[in-house]
């Protein structure tokens, strides 16, 4: 029980990251295949994706003007920053208990929505 913000952590970061890569998959995808066949090959997956991360990439996509894959690019910063950063605040967890994670990342979002 001494390491479950630790695993905690690193569960977090893995589901991070899947919303940043699913477009930039997808983008890819497109690209190279006709769409019949990604209508198969995607038919079983297209439930989970439809709920992750579709109105981002669709607004860059829409208002810039740009391809699917390039749209998705725009959540990989945001992700990236919290897939690396699980890792830390699931060892603080660890070391300090719940309530410095709390605070350290709800502090953390105040300075990001103020500014």
């Amino acid at each position: 029980m001494a390491r479950i913000g630790k695993y905690m952590g690193f569960g977090t970061m893995i589901l991070s990251l899947a919303p940043a890569f699913d477009p930039i998959f997808g983008g890819v995808v497109v690209y190279y295949i006709v769409w019949r066949e990604i209508f198969l090959l995607v038919l079983p997956v297209v439930f989970v994706s439809l709920m992750v991360n579709f109105a981002v990439p669709t607004f860059v996509q829409l208002s810039l003007g740009v391809i699917t894959m390039i749209a998705g690019f725009a959540l990989m910063p945001v992700s990236l920053a919290g897939a690396l950063s699980n890792p830390i605040y699931g060892r603080a967890y660890d070391v300090y208990g719940p309530k410095m994670p709390l605070l350290a990342g709800n502090a953390v979002f105040v300075v990001i929505m103020m500014g």
